[in-house]
């Protein structure tokens, strides 16, 4: 084995509070890892021990803020949850995940301007995300702001992610439905049906419903 005089123990190049610090990295990795499997099983409480914990730890810890936001929106505590992604934005103030998340709580509770405000932010942040332009544009035709729900569908449609998407089809259908421009919608109808599985039979009589009311030929 190695003794103390063996010329194998190399210690000189070692840094022996990185190493610490990397061993500490792995564990808050892997505490956090633990509580986002929680969290996905539901196991709320053994998560919300964990969270806290790397909060103590790390009180700068986004993803950990975020889960906790998270975790409090769907035990429907919207107070705790908005505290949580804006602790996370203060913290990380360019994070596009922060303001996602706490939009879409502003959006459950009716207070568009703000849900916009951070959606909006969350673009600017990351403009090649398009799942981003996505809930903007849900937010917009939640708001019955067609014109602009539609520039955005346009951009996520434009995107590889979602060119072939039927579903990002359907919502510029509803668009140009509600602008009154029936005849893209009903090319925006066969594109959709070409795109979807002979299986999604459900969708596939919602274009039918929709084709009637446009009057498509």
């Amino acid at each position: 084995g190695c003794g103390k005089n063996d010329s194998r123990w190399v210690f000189k190049d070692i840094d022996l509070n990185k190493y610490k610090e990397a061993v500490n990295v792995n564990f808050e990795n892997y505490k956090r890892d633990h509580a986002f499997a929680y969290l996905r099983d539901g196991e709320y409480g053994y998560a919300n021990e964990l969270l806290i914990e790397l909060i103590d730890n790390n009180p700068d810890d986004a993803l950990a803020l975020n889960a906790l936001g998270i975790m409090s929106y769907l035990s429907d505590n919207n107070r705790d949850a908005l505290y949580y992604f804006t602790e996370a934005i203060n913290k990380n103030p360019n994070y596009d995940l922060s303001y996602l998340n706490r939009h879409e709580v502003y959006k459950y509770q009716g207070n568009y301007s703000k849900a916009l405000n951070d959606i909006t932010k969350a673009i600017n942040i990351e403009p090649n995300q398009p799942d981003n332009f996505v809930y903007r544009a849900s937010l917009y035709m939640d708001m019955e702001n067609w014109a602009e729900a539609k520039k955005d569908i346009d951009k996520v449609i434009e995107s590889k992610d979602f060119n072939k998407d039927p579903f990002a089809y359907f919502i510029r259908i509803y668009t140009n439905m509600s602008l009154g421009d029936y005849e893209n919608a009903c090319m925006e109808i066969s594109i959709a049906k070409s795109l979807l599985n002979d299986d999604d039979m459900e969708a596939k009589e919602i274009l039918q419903v929709l084709r009637d009311t446009c009057g498509c030929k």
